[in-house]
C-alpha cells in the first residue's frame, strides 16, 4: 500500500504513562509527549499496518514486544523506543538519549540481568561434544550479543562489577570450545579489560582476529568469490568489531592489526 509520506507520530499522554508505572524510573527524564519516527519507504504491507495499528489502538494498556529477529529486520525506524529486555524489546514512549550503531534499542540492566543470569538455562551449550550446526549458532549468537550489550550497558554506567560479572557468566555458560567465539564477541573484551581481566580479554581478540585472518586468507583464494559474499561480509564485520574493542582498551597494537588485515581483504 502507498503512503505519500514516510514520516509518523503517536502523540503521548505522559500523565497517563506516569499513572501507568511502565517507565524504569532512570527512564523518567526520556518520556516524551510526541514519539516520532519515519519507516524509510513509501510502502508498507500488511504486518507493519497491523505494528501502526496496535500503536494506534493499544493507548499503552498492554505491552507491546517484538522478538529479537523482527526488532532488527522490521524495526520501521521505531529503534529509538525499544528496549531490550532479555531477548525481547518492548515498545515504550521513551527516546534513547545514546544510541549505538551496531545496536537495536535501550538496555534495561536489571531486566535483561535477571533473564539472561537468573532465569534462562544454558543446557549443554558448555559442552564441545555436541555439535551444533550453522542455523543453530546463528541463534545462539543472538544470546551472546544480548551478553554482551548488557555488560556494555553496565559499564557505561560505572557498574564495573556488574560488567565483569556478566561477561562471565557469558564465557561460562558459552565456551569457546563449545561454541566459538563470533562477531557479537569482542564486545566483552572492553568489560572485561576494565574489570582486570585483561588476559582474557586479549585472549579472545587473538583468537578471533587468528581465525577471522585464517577465513579471509581463504575466501581470497577462490576466483568465484561472490559466492562468499555473506562470509566475507561477516569476517570484515568481524575486523570492524575487533578494532572498536581493541580502540577502547587503548590496545593500539592489536588494533593496528586488525587494521592491516582490513586494509588486506577489504578492497577485494
Amino acid at each position: 500500500m502507498s503512503y505519500p509520506s514516510d514520516q509518523f507520530y503517536l502523540p503521548v499522554d505522559k500523565n497517563k504513562i506516569k499513572r501507568l508505572g511502565i517507565i524504569p524510573k532512570e527512564r523518567e527524564s526520556q518520556l516524551v509527549d510526541r514519539m516520532e519516527w519515519s519507516v524509510g519507504k513509501q510502502y508498507m504491507d500488511k504486518s507493519k499496518l497491523v505494528i501502526l495499528d496496535i500503536l494506534a489502538t493499544n493507548d499503552w494498556k498492554r505491552p507491546v514486544y517484538f522478538a529479537n529477529a523482527v526488532a532488527q529486520q522490521e524495526g520501521m525506524g521505531l529503534e529509538p523506543y525499544l528496549q531490550l529486555e532479555g531477548m525481547a524489546y518492548r515498545i515504550l514512549p521513551c527516546r534513547n538519549p545514546d544510541p549505538k550503531p551496531q545496536h537495536v534499542g535501550y538496555v534495561a540492566r536489571q531486566l535483561t540481568y535477571d533473564s539472561l543470569m537468573n532465569k534462562f538455562a544454558y543446557r549443554n551449550l558448555d559442552n564441545p561434544d555436541v555439535l551444533y550446526d550453522e542455523i543453530n549458532r546463528r541463534t545462539l549468537a543472538q544470546y551472546r550479543d544480548k551478553f554482551g550489550q548488557l555488560a556494555q550497558a553496565y559499564l557505561r554506567a560505572g557498574e564495573v562489577a556488574k560488567a565483569k560479572e556478566v561477561a562471565l557468566r557469558c564465557l561460562q555458560v558459552m565456551p569457546d570450545a563449545a561454541i566459538p567465539y563470533d562477531l557479537y564477541t569482542p564486545e566483552l573484551v572492553a568489560p572485561l579489560a576494565a574489570a582486570g581481566e585483561k588476559p582474557r580479554a586479549n585472549e579472545i581478540m587473538d583468537t578471533l582476529t587468528s581465525r577471522t585472518q585464517q577465513a579471509l586468507a581463504y575466501y581470497s583464494t577462490h576466483d568465484e568469490q561472490a559466492l562468499f559474499e555473506q562470509e566475507i561480509g561477516t569476517n570484515l564485520m568481524t575486523l570492524q568489531r575487533l578494532y572498536q574493542a581493541a580502540a577502547d582498551t587503548g590496545d593500539q597494537v592489536r588494533a593496528a592489526r586488525v587494521v592491516a588485515l582490513a586494509e588486506q581483504y577489504g578492497g577485494r
